[in-house]
């Protein structure tokens, strides 16, 4: 699984795919980390969380977002971890 470091600042998670049909993102850190469709998310301020040491998943197929996924913390970093699913 690939991983990145999401900081204070919006950082890109999963880029965007056309062919996905499921993503998996699992929070490694120690703080929260916030998730949002583009670079203008808001630590606090998303509706979607990770809790350090969850994770969260879709696996809706041709109805889920397959545009970018960024996160953010409110302090500090957090490492999380993705598994991406697409169609060939």
């Amino acid at each position: 699984m690939p991983k990145v470091s999401v900081s204070g600042t919006a950082t890109k998670i999963v880029s965007a795919n056309a062919g996905r049909i499921s993503v998996m993102i699992s929070n490694l850190g120690t703080q929260t980390v916030y998730i949002g469709k583009d670079s203008s998310i808001v630590a606090g301020e998303e509706p979607f969380l990770l809790r350090n040491g969850s994770f969260c998943e879709d696996n809706s197929g041709g109805r889920m977002w397959k545009g970018d996924i960024y996160g953010i913390t409110t302090t500090s970093t957090s490492d999380v971890a993705y598994w991406e699913r697409t169609s060939s």
